[in-house]
């Protein structure tokens, strides 16, 4: 990305992304050779961004009053890169998460009013913590799932961490149900929506051969067979709905709303319908030796 400069559009509330790389500011504020220790933009850098803002609502040049945003985003770089890193090990590069968080900086100093709240650090570290959170949810997701089982997928993330440094140990579904109040198959479904998140190579190497590819073509006919006719044994043994709900899923490729909107069900119920049926037939071809 281009390098930050007193031609960005300020005024259009944060558009475009904020570079990572840092620049000294413009004018008689100048950049502290040792950055705010904690790194999340607390301490004299700060304070001394608080006042600048303050200095840009109260010009009334518009060129001076950018320079003055400006040199306020540069000296709290540290607390975007922080929020940035709180969530850098859940499946997105560092680097695309620190451009959302430079992104959103700038949107909270140029949306900034003094006065108002626990000061610029309190409002600029909820922007840019708001600003990743709707970046996961809307454009991370290899299959997105409903916005619902997305939200449970957070609490429930949260509430595994917890759990860790009460229990010392990884909390079983279990436990995470009882701590959330939800039930274990709820659980099992927003551990089954956290898979969603990055989707599988379809060369990754598994079960001892070269891909996913390779091993669908390493099956003989009589396998290919042998297994058409154990899954038509199995959706035997569901009732007349739920194959009708397997038929719109995976033959007429429906997705979760309009297999709702044609059962009269809602989305909800038909996700948890379809993950009942997927576990109870993939049991059943575990049983019969024909699923790893």
């Amino acid at each position: 990305m281009g390098c930050f400069s007193r031609s960005n559009a300020w005024s259009n509330s944060g558009a475009g992304a904020y570079p990572p790389a840092r620049r000294a500011p413009h004018g008689p504020v100048a950049q502290p050779s040792h950055p705010d220790p904690s790194g999340a933009g607390r301490g004299p850098n700060l304070q001394r961004a608080e006042a600048l803002l303050e200095a840009a609502l109260a010009c009334r040049d518009a060129t001076e009053a950018s320079r003055l945003r400006h040199d306020a985003v540069l000296l709290c770089l540290d607390l975007a890169s922080s929020c940035a890193r709180r969530y850098s090990r859940r499946g997105v590069e560092f680097e695309d998460l620190s451009q959302v968080a430079h992104a959103a900086l700038v949107k909270a100093a140029n949306r900034y009013v003094s006065g108002k709240g626990s000061g610029f650090g309190a409002f600029a570290r909820a922007t840019i913590q708001g600003e990743i959170k709707h970046y996961f949810r809307d454009c991370c997701w290899a299959v997105r799932p409903p916005r619902g089982l997305q939200e449970s997928r957070e609490r429930m993330i949260a509430e595994q961490e917890r759990l860790r440094q009460e229990l010392q140990s990884e909390p079983t579904a279990t436990e995470l149900a009882a701590s959330l109040g939800w039930s274990t198959q709820e659980v099992d479904e927003v551990m089954a929506c956290r898979r969603a998140f990055r989707a599988a190579s379809l060369d990754h190497v598994a079960h001892g051969v070269s891909g996913w590819v390779d091993s669908l073509l390493a099956q003989d006919e009589s396998t290919a067979v042998d297994n058409h006719l154990a899954l038509t044994t199995c959706l035997q043994s569901l009732s007349d709905r739920e194959r009708r709900i397997v038929h719109l899923r995976f033959v007429e490729e429906m997705t979760q709303t309009e297999i709702g909107e044609e059962l009269g069900v809602s989305q909800m119920q038909v996700s948890r319908l379809l993950s009942g049926i997927v576990a109870r037939l993939r049991h059943e071809l575990d049983v019969s030796g024909l699923v790893a």
